[in-house]
C-alpha cells in the first residue's frame, strides 16, 4: 500500500515509467471531467491497464465486503467526497474466502485481521498491491456521494 497525492505518484519512481507516462495524460481536473464509465488507454490492452470512473454512495462498514486481488494493482483516487478504506496485509490464518473469480481477479472475505484505516480526500491516490486485503467505499462520518477513479494495472505486465 502506498498513499500519495496523485500528482506526486505520477512523478515518482513508485510506478513503472510506462505506467507513469500513461497516467500523466490525466491531471486531477482531467479525471473530474470524465463521465462515469470504463476507459482504456490507446495502444494498451484494457486487460493490462484500465480506468473506471464511478459515482457511488459511501456506506457503513457492515454493508461492504473485504476483497483481495492476485493479478492487479488498484489505484483509488477520490474526485469529490471523502472515503474511508480499510487495509490489511495480514489475511489471518482463519480468514476464509466466501466468493472468488479468477477471471475478474477477486476474492471476497467477511473479516480482516490487523486492519488499518485510511481516509482519502480529493486528489489522494492509494495504491493497493496484489495480496492486500481492502474494504472500500466506507463512510467517514455519514453516508455521502463519492466520485472516484479506480485504475487497475496488471502486475505481471509492468513489474
Amino acid at each position: 500500500m502506498i498513499l500519495q497525492k496523485y500528482e506526486n505518484l505520477i512523478n515518482s519512481n513508485i510506478l513503472p515509467i510506462s505506467v507513469r507516462e500513461l497516467l500523466s495524460q490525466y491531471t486531477i481536473n482531467d479525471l473530474k471531467r470524465l463521465n462515469d464509465g470504463f476507459y482504456s488507454f490507446d495502444g494498451i490492452s484494457s486487460e493490462d491497464i484500465n480506468l473506471t470512473r464511478k459515482t457511488l454512495t459511501t456506506e457503513p462498514k457492515e454493508k461492504r465486503v473485504i476483497e483481495m486481488h492476485s493479478k492487479y494493482i488498484d489505484i483509488h483516487i477520490p474526485l469529490s467526497g471523502d472515503e474511508k478504506i480499510l487495509l490489511s496485509i495480514d489475511d489471518g490464518i482463519d480468514n476464509i474466502c466466501f466468493e472468488s473469480s479468477e477471471k475478474e481477479d477477486y476474492k471476497l472475505f467477511k473479516q480482516m485481521c490487523c486492519e488499518k484505516e485510511i481516509i482519502l480526500s480529493t486528489g489522494d491516490a492509494l495504491v493497493i498491491f496484489p495480496g492486500e486485503l481492502h474494504a472500500t467505499q466506507l463512510e467517514v462520518d455519514k453516508s455521502q456521494e463519492l466520485s472516484k477513479i479506480i485504475i487497475k494495472i496488471r502486475y505481471d505486465k509492468f513489474y
